[in-house]
């Protein structure tokens, strides 16, 4: 999936769009919108016209229908372009959120606008440090035909710009033991009385001003619940059944999120190269100093290992039917594509020396973003402690 040569005809189309894509809205065109905190919505519409914001809904429904595999493709791509985003992500898992689990009539509803680029925000996370995927306690209490949300989310994309939020809610109270039962996932208007917002900064700045929006176009929101009445209507798939549908979104979540580092690191390897076949010190080039190419290469090498743990878990997606499985597969491949993309990124700042920290260089903008995919959507402890247990059979720490 990472090898040209082995693309199939509609992968091949894929990675020829996305260059053409990235010729048009380069790094010059995601810092200008940025500085005037204008989400870039000429990128955006070009997206939808191109189908790919419906990539993971299926035909029947106007969509794309992309395989996993193809998918893979597209992210991977497109942040080796530097065209890939949180909120991509974000929209294309509500997108298959919708597709997934939502009723005929939801689906008849929301999903046209979606795929035609109508902003949508999964709100499900509410400790960055979280253990699981359920660390949440957002509530919602049903009365009569609505229900009642109380609670916090962190880390919302888009938020202040959605049409809609996807929350995670528990419509039971938490039994430790099952932490996955109880759960409800919900559509929720965000300009609903009782909804308030507030900026969680991630970024590195670009004016003296502190920005809300990273260079990707990115941002990011806490949002409080206090009494927010939502229509039972609005319910998606089946009460108290949700745990099941986190377990499947958390593990494309997981694997997205993978392939998007590797994207990124790929990116900054090829930077990198590039600058050190430039950039003369005493008539030779710097990448001729062992200094510079030793840790290229072992960076490259990491890249590399992230890959092939990516392979497998594309594999397995669409073989197994165990979740907890796959949530091991994509918990790791994740893991190793975040503390690969670190190495691509401190050589990447190592060789440009001091031009690293311009944002027009293309690296600082992004390093920030590489830093938080090791926290969502679970971090580095909660992967492993998750795999020592259900693999190697350790006891529960």
């Amino acid at each position: 999936m990472f090898q040209e040569l082995q693309y199939t005809g509609e992968q091949s189309m894929i990675a020829d769009s996305t260059s053409k894509i990235a010729k048009k809205y380069d790094n010059l065109y995601f810092l200008s919108t940025t500085k005037n905190n204008q989400f870039p919505d000429e990128f955006w519409g070009e997206l939808a016209e191109g189908g790919y914001l419906g990539a993971m809904v299926e035909v029947k429904n106007g969509g794309s229908g992309f395989s996993t595999q193809d998918l893979a493709v597209f992210i991977h791509r497109m942040a080796l372009q530097g065209l890939a985003s949180y909120h991509l992500l974000d929209q294309m898992l509500c997108a298959d959120i919708l597709s997934q689990y939502a009723s005929e009539t939801q689906k008849a509803l929301y999903l046209p606008k979606i795929m035609a680029g109508e902003h949508w925000s999964y709100a499900y996370l509410e400790q960055p440090n979280g253990r699981s995927l359920f660390d949440f306690s957002l509530s919602a209490s049903a009365d009569g035909d609505t229900y009642t949300l109380n609670g916090k989310k962190a880390y919302v994309l888009a938020a202040k710009s959605a049409s809609h939020l996807i929350v995670a809610a528990r419509t039971q109270p938490l039994d430790e033991s099952q932490p996955e039962n109880g759960i409800s996932l919900f559509i929720v208007d965000p300009g609903t009385p009782g909804i308030s917002m507030s900026c969680a900064h991630v970024n590195v700045r670009v004016t003296e001003d502190r920005e809300e929006m990273s260079v990707t176009g990115d941002t990011f929101y806490y949002v409080d619940f206090s009494d927010v009445r939502v229509p039972a209507q609005n319910l998606i798939g089946k009460a108290n059944e949700g745990g099941c549908y986190l377990k499947k979104i958390g593990c494309r979540s997981l694997l997205f999120t993978a392939l998007m580092t590797t994207g990124w690191s790929d990116r900054m390897i090829e930077k990198t190269v590039d600058y050190a076949n430039q950039r003369t010190i005493y008539k030779d080039p710097i990448g001729s100093y062992q200094a510079v190419q030793h840790p290229v290469v072992l960076a490259k090498t990491d890249v590399e290992m992230a890959k092939l743990l990516i392979e497998r878990a594309v594999e397995v997606f669409d073989a197994t039917e165990d979740l907890e499985e796959l949530l091991n597969y994509c918990g790791v491949a994740k893991y190793y594509a975040c503390e690969a993309a670190q190495s691509s990124f401190d050589v990447s700042f190592q060789a440009h020396g001091g031009s690293g920290y311009d944002r027009d260089t293309g690296i600082i903008g992004l390093w920030p973003l590489a830093l938080l995919a090791r926290m969502l959507p679970l971090n580095p402890e909660a992967i492993l402690e998750k795999f020592a247990e259900d693999v190697l059979g350790l006891p529960t720490s």
